[in-house]
């Protein structure tokens, strides 16, 4: 839905909400909980517990796996069936190598929602 690189206005997150809930039949209330304050603790309490992990350098997403966490991996699009173990696998495999730090590359599109 957010087809530009850009931050999304409150207006177009609340729709996009909407359409989501609506379409995964859930509560139509639930869009509210995105103003309320009763979940920013929670959820920075888990954002740095997450950080202790891999450490203060990076951002999320974090992703820990026997033990080893580091940040990623960004996708573009969600992986499905095979692929989505193929990417787990090849995460697995670098969280087992006591030399990985980083992979990275540059965006050259924007991401896809489905």
């Amino acid at each position: 839905m957010f087809d530009l690189w850009r931050r999304p206005t409150a207006a177009e997150y609340h729709d996009v909400i909407r359409a989501v809930l609506a379409q995964l039949q859930l509560p139509a209330g639930l869009e509210d909980a995105m103003e309320l304050q009763d979940y920013d603790t929670p959820m920075r309490l888990s954002h740095d517990a997450g950080v202790a992990l891999v450490g203060g350098e990076v951002g999320t997403p974090i992703t820990s796996i026997g033990g080893v966490a580091f940040f990623g991996p960004v996708l573009n699009e969600i992986p499905r069936g095979d692929q989505a173990v193929d990417v787990f696998e090849g995460a697995r495999l670098l969280a087992g190598f006591p030399q990985f730090y980083e992979l990275k590359r540059t965006r050259t599109r924007p991401p896809v929602f489905t």
